[in-house]
């Protein structure tokens, strides 16, 4: 039985890995790297920077730690250990029965749940602790764990370099299993607990298919819109229920995420809109994605300076804005830092973006970049 859990964990790791390796492949793609670079990398929303600065030098140190991966992986899973025997000393082992979690395995979650109108489960299963919610009790993934899991989780963290042979057929991605110990830690631990239903926002990651190999009730709390050309290998069979944005987000889940029948709900809007002080200007609001949009943010934003309109401009609120902060040294333009602000404007301009569902859910005009070319809503917010 024993044999079989452990067979089980490796076998679902490398399922999940797949799907890491597909993402990460279409994210090369989708930021342009694919222009830059002919190889994989990992994180490239965030090498991206690097690259294009000092291409010949990240090139050579990616491919030295690729080379060198067994060793890297070895002391990487190794330091993670000692840090979680040292959690595990401040965190008792609890026996307690619960049948409905949330997971919180992504930042947008619970402002996911905010805007279900059925009930939720009050029990959040987190890595940070400190979360205060009304209605919901945060519990440690340690909290299930004793220090004999966490021994189980450093061994299957060295093993599946071994077992990951089976997807990797790149040595380049073989960084792409640098987060092992914590998928393992995070794996024995909902096991351990046991729960009987599973709420969750990871639409195809690994974190996913971890959640839905648990092989529960699951519920999928849709984070954010998908490109429509992600299609990834490993697909969710436990989902029963989806929260969607708009009917149109459900043909696309049915096709290439959810492979299992589900009930799907609509997300009552959440967005709180706080009015511009002192202006009688059109407003228009643009949403960041700097990434995979910043020259048609940029030019648009050069476009627009000589006419009546105040631009404002929301980032990503995981992507640095350092690129907006130069450009606001030449350019007029107002740059939202706070994450929990949205103004009141008269048009958005956004990629496919939730935040542009949410605005256009609160009868505000939103102009996609994949629906107009930049001259087109340069001429509808000016002729407005």
């Amino acid at each position: 039985m024993k044999k079989y859990r452990d067979y089980k964990a490796l076998y679902v790791y490398n399922l999940s890995l797949r799907n890491e390796i597909y993402l990460t492949g279409h994210l090369i793609k989708m930021t342009g790297l694919d222009t830059i670079v002919d190889r994989y990398i990992l994180w490239p929303t965030v090498m991206k920077e690097y690259l294009l600065k000092y291409p010949f030098l990240i090139k050579k140190i990616y491919s030295t730690i690729s080379c060198c991966w067994y060793l890297v992986n070895f002391l990487l899973v190794s330091i993670q250990f000692f840090t979680a025997l040292l959690n595990k000393l401040v965190v008792k082992k609890i026996n307690i029965n619960i049948e409905r979690i949330l997971v919180d395995l992504t930042h947008l979650l619970l402002n996911r749940v905010e805007q279900v109108e059925n009930e939720t489960p009050k029990y959040l299963i987190t890595f940070n602790k400190t979360i205060k919610r009304e209605n919901i009790v945060a519990y440690s993934f340690y909290n299930f764990l004793s220090f004999t899991d966490l021994l189980l989780v450093y061994r299957l963290s060295l093993v599946s370099y071994f077992s990951a042979s089976r997807v990797i057929k790149d040595r380049l991605q073989l960084p792409q299993t640098y987060s092992n110990f914590k998928w393992f830690l995070v794996w024995i631990s909902i096991n351990n607990l046991n729960p009987k239903e599973i709420w969750f926002a990871n639409h195809c990651d690994r974190w996913a298919v971890l959640l839905d190999n648990i092989g529960v009730k699951s519920t999928l709390l849709q984070h954010g819109i998908e490109d429509g050309a992600l299609v990834p290998p490993i697909k969710l069979r436990s989902i029963s229920s989806l929260y969607i944005f708009d009917k149109e987000q459900v043909d696309y889940f049915k096709r290439k995420i959810i492979v299992s029948n589900f009930n799907y709900h609509i997300y009552k809007s959440s967005l709180r809109l706080s009015k511009l002080i002192n202006n009688s200007n059109k407003n228009i609001l643009i949403i960041g994605n700097i990434s995979c949009y910043k020259d048609t943010e940029f030019k648009l934003i050069k476009m627009l300076q000589n006419s009546p309109i105040n631009i404002i401009v929301k980032p990503h609120p995981v992507l640095p804005i350092s690129d907006y902060l130069k450009l606001s040294k030449h350019y007029s333009f107002t740059l939202i830092k706070e994450k929990d602000t949205f103004p009141l404007v008269d048009f958005v301009v956004s990629y496919n973006s939730t935040l542009a569902y949410e605005y256009k859910a609160n009868n505000i005009p939103v102009l996609f970049y994949e629906e107009y070319t930049i001259k087109e809503i340069f001429e509808k917010i000016t002729n407005a």
